[in-house]
């Protein structure tokens, strides 16, 4: 099983060293590029860190929304867009290119991502930016998406993904951020999910709903308090079900 985590989302180099700490025990970190949060110097930093760690380096792009931490939806023409990722994805690819490494993914944040799990025309220039800058390269996204059939549609490697920090409706979608319980901050709370996606193959929704998920990895959030500890007890709950932590 893959474990990925969001990376990157600070401005000053101070803010890193728990990210420092969190990549020994994931397989692939997903890198803010400018849109939401993230710059030049802590792109090469996160990359570096991603090197040091053996971790697949994937950016992270986002509506071009630093004042909402890319968690609100834009109103934005196809071309534009496609513009604003591939002006983001570029940067970060460069500069991983640039420390001898290799951008591997590429994962929409916030409410990029998710109004790419239900908008068919937004998941498709999203895969429409990424196929122009590397066919290649993989997609990590919502499992049961918009953003997995317009990739499939165009041929993209696609990689289905699951949370184990945050609670899901019963149709496959995220509870939004608004609602209180939207974050799962108890960490037995987060392995029970986790546990649920590996062994049982779905999960309970909001609602006490039961539905199946087909996920390739697992997310959690580096910008959680408890960001270490969730990704540790993720090593543990792996050892404890015989399953190794491996990039897809």
């Amino acid at each position: 099983m893959d474990i990925n985590c969001d990376l990157g989302e600070y401005e000053d180099l101070s803010a890193a060293n728990n990210d420092a700490k969190i990549m020994p025990f994931i397989s692939a970190c997903n890198i803010a590029c400018g849109g939401h949060i993230g710059n030049t110097r802590t792109m090469r930093h996160s990359v570096q860190l991603a090197q040091d760690n053996d971790v697949a380096i994937g950016a992270h792009p986002s509506y071009p929304d630093a004042a909402n931490f890319g968690r609100r939806s834009m109103s934005m023409a196809d071309s534009e867009l496609f513009e604003v990722l591939t002006v983001q994805i570029m940067t970060l690819k460069n500069i991983t290119e640039s420390q001898n490494a290799s951008l591997h993914h590429v994962k929409p944040h916030g409410a990029l991502y998710n109004d790419a799990a239900d908008d068919l025309a937004i998941a498709k220039v999203i895969v429409a930016a990424v196929a122009a800058i590397d066919g290649e390269l993989k997609l990590y996204g919502q499992a049961h998406s918009a953003l997995a059939e317009a990739a499939t549609m165009a041929n993209q490697a696609f990689v289905p993904e699951a949370f184990v920090d945050r609670r899901y409706l019963s149709r496959h979608r995220l509870l939004p951020r608004i609602h209180r319980d939207a974050l799962i901050e108890d960490i037995s709370a987060q392995m029970q999910q986790a546990r649920s996606l590996i062994v049982d193959g779905g999960l309970s929704g909001h609602d006490g709903r039961w539905f199946t998920v087909r996920c390739k990895t697992l997310c959690l959030h580096g910008d959680q308090p408890q960001a270490l500890a969730t990704a540790q007890a993720l090593q543990r709950l792996l050892n404890d079900l015989g399953e190794k932590m491996a990039r897809p």
